[in-house]
């Protein structure tokens, strides 16, 4: 209705201008918004909440709010901060990080918005019609939910297993052997002041790689164990090889083995946790999800139909 409503009110500003003006400006209006307008509510959502990720993107880009994003928009488990585990979902500092994350958003976002309706849908027939208008706001709460709650298993990952794994390498590696008497007391000293030294650069490194978590990974995830779980029969055909058509389900399963394993390895190059925690949410979501939405809106309906009714009354 709004772009409708934008049509209408481009062509009537453009009136004065000569008529093949007029029409490229309209043919030019319909070409940029008709995706839009064809688009599923759930799409559109998803686009909105990539335009979110590109806008924090494009923040990273500028030098001077460097440290202000680093502190408000990356979580780091020993910051104290805990708002970060919700910014940090929208943020990606890499552009290819970005791009990838907006595909599979875009991709399984769509899927998995579906899936909520046809779920929405059994559960009103067991328990009496609520109708839903959009599954935006759905997929909306599910995207910060699933986004959180890996933030919450990585986090946890992080302070429980992988903080202890470097203070174990500290230790083990500032652990001189007993020296013989065939060595200097010089030289021995000497060699345990440069292990020492050598420990304490490689914790330090160790520290800074991975230390904060940033990105839409988890969240994505939990929309990927959606589809992959409604959709099962589905194929789909990954941007990193193998790039041929497999089956939904086993690219799911495959990617959560990598992750698991991972997880055992200590890999930091990408925050396994997370996606570990994200597809656990997307699994639970698929089993209860409808029956919990369904409750809350339930629970919600006297506080909406108080506040349209009575905005309603008092425009009238």
């Amino acid at each position: 209705k709004h772009l409708q409503t934008g049509l209408a009110n481009l062509k009537s500003s453009v009136d004065q201008l000569p008529e093949t003006m007029k029409a490229v400006i309209s043919w030019s209006y319909v070409q940029v918004f008709q995706p839009i307008l064809n688009a599923t509510e759930g799409k559109r959502m998803c686009w909105a909440i990539g335009a979110v990720n590109v806008a924090v993107w494009v923040a990273w880009r500028i030098p001077r709010w460097g440290p202000v994003m680093l502190r408000s928009f990356a979580h780091n488990p020993l910051s104290g901060r805990s708002y970060t585990l919700f910014t940090s979902m929208f943020s990606h500092e890499n552009f290819f990080h970005l791009l990838f994350n907006c595909m599979a958003l875009a991709s399984f976002g769509a899927a998995a918005s579906q899936q909520l309706i046809a779920q929405f849908k059994k559960v009103e027939q067991e328990h009496g019609a609520l109708s839903e208008p959009s599954p935006k706001w759905h997929l909306l709460a599910l995207f910060i939910s699933a986004g959180l709650f890996s933030g919450l298993v990585s986090h946890i990952g992080h302070t429980r297993w992988q903080y202890p794994r470097l203070i174990a390498r500290l230790r083990n590696a500032t652990t001189t052997p007993s020296t013989s008497s065939s060595f200097s007391l010089k030289s021995s000293a000497s060699t345990a002041l440069t292990k020492a030294d050598t420990a304490v650069a490689a914790a330090g490194k160790a520290a800074t790689e991975g230390t904060s978590s940033l990105g839409s990974s988890g969240a994505i995830y939990a929309l990927f164990a959606i589809t992959a779980l409604g959709y099962p029969d589905a194929e789909i055909t990954l941007v990193i090889p193998p790039y041929f058509p497999i089956n939904i389900q086993t690219g799911f399963f495959a990617l959560v083995a990598i992750d698991t394993l991972g997880v055992l390895r200590g890999w930091r190059f990408l925050d396994h946790f997370a996606h570990l925690g994200g597809a656990l949410f997307g699994a639970f979501w698929y089993k209860y999800g409808a029956e919990i939405w369904f409750s809350i809106r339930l629970w919600d309906l006297p506080t909406a139909f108080y506040l349209h009714g009575h905005g309603l009354s008092l425009r009238q």
